[in-house]
């Protein structure tokens, strides 16, 4: 099994690293009623195993274009659904949050199920069987601009492995605060809504 921080990377100043975590995906299967990919992922830290789960649309991403011809900007817009696989998952969060620094709370629970907005940076989420995928996750309730929080979220289906990367040290407590919520959370201020 992949070590969770098998592809920090060292900043040329000491710095301790941002969070960048590698899973594997361990099991995967495509929801065609949903028309959607249901995954989880797991990694070693130490002698333990962390992880968690996702639901992954193929249908349904709006495509936004910046520029024209081979200068183009091309982003895809839609949801994207974490989700608990348990022990592990509750693991992974408290591991997040020693390694941020936080201090939470020991007793840390990893969210049931929570909707955030995603965006495919230059590569379609709708092809993500096909190639990998490199996505942003937003999570915001658009009213608490203390709770919004990002991370990129690279997927790369067809070899079976997940990135879950830190975006910047000033979301790491909005992202603990999201992923420690009780039950089926929605952050994302587009819920329910067709993007255009």
């Amino acid at each position: 099994m992949i070590d969770v921080f098998c592809n920090l990377e060292e900043f040329e100043d000491g710095a301790k690293p941002w969070c960048d975590l590698t899973f594997e995906i361990a099991e995967r299967s495509f929801d065609s009623g949903k028309a959607c990919w249901v995954l989880s992922m797991t990694a070693r830290h130490g002698q333990e195993t962390v992880g968690f789960s996702a639901r992954l649309p193929v249908q349904g991403w709006r495509e936004q274009v910046n520029g024209e011809g081979d200068e183009a900007f091309r982003s895809y817009w839609g949801p994207v659904w974490l989700g608990s696989s348990g022990e592990r998952s509750d693991r992974l969060l408290k591991l997040l949050d020693e390694y941020y620094g936080l201090a939470t709370d020991s007793a840390l629970t990893f969210v049931n199920e929570i909707e955030c907005l995603a965006v495919g940076i230059m590569s379609d989420p709708a092809r993500m069987a096909e190639e990998p995928t490199k996505m942003k996750l937003f999570f915001d309730n658009g009213e608490d601009e203390e709770l919004y929080g990002e991370v990129f979220f690279n997927l790369d289906l067809p070899e079976g492995y997940v990135g879950l990367n830190e975006k910047d040290p000033e979301y790491r407590k909005p992202l603990v605060h999201w992923l420690s919520r009780h039950g089926r959370i929605v952050a994302n201020p587009h819920a329910g809504e067709t993007l255009q």
